[in-house]
């Protein structure tokens, strides 16, 4: 039964400042799962108690939940089945703050806290730009006109970017002093750590250049024109490709590369649990996405000291890549120039001390986690 799920591993001392409740609908391996995992790592380091609740507990970030925050798993798989529960369980630990991202999750966040009794303050966690969002699935289409109707009940919206800021309000009709802009928690100790270890592929062990694409293998992320982008700069010169990723285009993308004659030189390598390793040792990173909110591993990248090219899209990627790091931008969609942008930063890459010095200066852990904190303690 329920009592079981809700099952609290840690204890309810009295000895935690906020409690903070963190929904997220798995624990799969994407951005925003990552990101949450930091913000919840951070908290919880700040001595507040911390769970992370879920709809369902399956995904590859199962095994990387900091041991002093708990998981606490609705077992309802869909995230709009799971409403009734996460109202249980607001009723049941009463959390100072629940904070939830991903627009599906947000909707069933809001209307979970009205059927509550308890009424915790409900921050939503927007991560993509909501006017370019485009699914093709029934749920998908409906979000925009949902949130449309619930998001104004939240306490608090968090854009991870100034431009899904500007988009939120106008897509939505929202006040803009209901949506605040705070940056992801992406450089850690953790993640640099691991940066570190090391990455044993073949391909590093040779003069080759290797470049780099990460995310899911969905339209969004559009890996067909990158594809296209390195057969064409592939002509050129020497080059491989590594995409870090699983996805629902994985075989159309496989037919690509076969259709291409590039079975040697293009390695489709699944998830990976540490792209870090790989972001560390590759000579270009390319963001070829059709639109975004703030683009996680543009910011990994340059942690780790990865040049980049990146499609200009809405939003994020011109936020994060200022200064001489904006000729790295190409626009959307166009093949060509991602291919020309490729060959012309492999000739003239970027410092890479002063990547990783860009990144961590304004997208540390300590920085975003503070910022939540901070907005936590306005609405409280």
């Amino acid at each position: 039964m329920l009592k079981t799920a809700f099952h609290n591993t840690r204890g309810l001392d009295d000895g935690f400042g906020m409690h903070i409740a963190c929904f997220i609908p798995s624990l799969f391996g994407g951005g925003a799962e990552r990101v949450a995992l930091n913000l919840c790592n951070g908290w919880s380091r700040a001595g507040h108690k911390v769970n992370i609740v879920v709809a369902e507990a399956s995904g590859a970030f199962r095994d990387q939940i900091p041991t002093d925050v708990e998981l606490v798993n609705l077992d309802t798989i869909k995230v709009r089945k799971s409403i009734g529960k996460l109202a249980q369980y607001i009723d049941d630990r009463r959390p100072d703050v629940l904070c939830s991202h991903l627009s599906h999750a947000n909707i069933a966040a809001i209307r979970a806290v009205r059927k509550s009794n308890a009424k915790p303050k409900c921050v939503l966690v927007e991560h993509l730009t909501m006017s370019a969002y485009k699914g093709v699935k029934l749920r998908d289409k409906l979000i925009k006109p949902i949130a449309r109707r619930v998001y104004k009940h939240a306490d608090a919206i968090i854009a991870v970017s100034k431009g899904a800021a500007r988009d939120l309000e106008q897509t939505l009709s929202l006040p803009s002093e209901s949506v605040h802009v705070i940056y992801n928690p992406v450089v850690t100790d953790a993640m640099m750590n691991k940066a570190n270890l090391g990455n044993d592929q073949t391909w590093f062990q040779d003069e080759v250049p290797v470049v780099l694409g990460v995310g899911r293998l969905t339209p969004q992320k559009d890996f067909t024109t990158l594809i296209s982008a390195f057969a064409i700069a592939r002509k050129q010169r020497a080059l491989r490709l590594v995409l870090l990723g699983t996805g629902e285009l994985q075989s159309k993308l496989e037919s690509q590369v076969r259709s291409l004659g590039l079975e040697e030189d293009i390695l489709l390598a699944g998830f990976s649990k540490n792209p870090y390793s790989w972001m560390t040792q590759a000579n270009l990173l390319v963001l070829s996405s059709r639109w975004e909110a703030l683009p996680t591993v543009l910011i990994e990248a340059m942690a780790c000291g990865c040049n980049i090219v990146a499609t200009d899209c809405p939003s994020g990627p011109a936020e994060i890549l200022v200064e001489d790091l904006a000729r790295g931008l190409v626009p959307v969609g166009d093949s060509d120039k991602m291919a020309e942008k490729i060959l012309y930063m492999l000739q003239n890459p970027i410092d890479g001390d002063r990547l990783r010095e860009m990144a961590r200066s304004s997208f540390s852990d300590e920085q975003s986690c503070n910022a939540y904190l901070q907005l936590f303690e306005e609405i409280k």
